[in-house]
C-alpha cells in the first residue's frame, strides 16, 4: 500500500478534503500540514477520509490534534471510512471529543 496525503478545496473555499492513505506516522508530518495550512482561513469544514489507511501511530494523533488547534476549533472537522481498528484507536485516545467520527 503506497503512502500519500492528497488534498481538495472545494470551489468555494469553504470544504477541504483530505485523504491519508498506507501509513500515517512522523514522515507524512510535512506533506500532513502541507494539506491544509495555506487554507485555514476560508475553511468551514473539513473531512479526513481514512479509506485505504492501514496504520497510524501516535505521532499521527498528535498531527490530528495540531490541525485541530490550527483551525481554532471554529471548523468541523470529520473523520470518515475508518477501518475498525483505527476508529477504536481514535475512540480509545477520546478524538470523538474533538472530531465528528463517521
Amino acid at each position: 500500500m503506497t503512502t500519500a496525503v492528497t488534498s481538495n478545496l472545494s470551489v468555494d473555499s469553504s470544504l477541504l478534503s483530505i485523504s491519508v492513505s498506507g501509513r500515517f506516522d512522523f514522515n507524512l508530518k510535512d506533506t500532513f500540514f502541507a494539506a491544509y495550512e495555506e487554507v485555514l482561513h476560508p475553511v468551514r469544514e473539513v473531512t479526513l477520509d481514512f479509506k485505504n489507511l492501514g496504520y497510524m501511530d501516535s505521532s499521527a494523533l498528535g498531527m490530528l490534534l495540531y490541525m485541530n488547534n490550527s483551525f481554532c476549533e471554529k471548523v468541523n472537522i470529520s473523520i470518515i471510512n475508518c477501518r475498525p481498528i483505527i476508529k477504536e484507536l481514535l475512540l480509545l485516545a477520546r478524538f470523538d471529543k474533538y472530531f465528528i467520527l463517521k
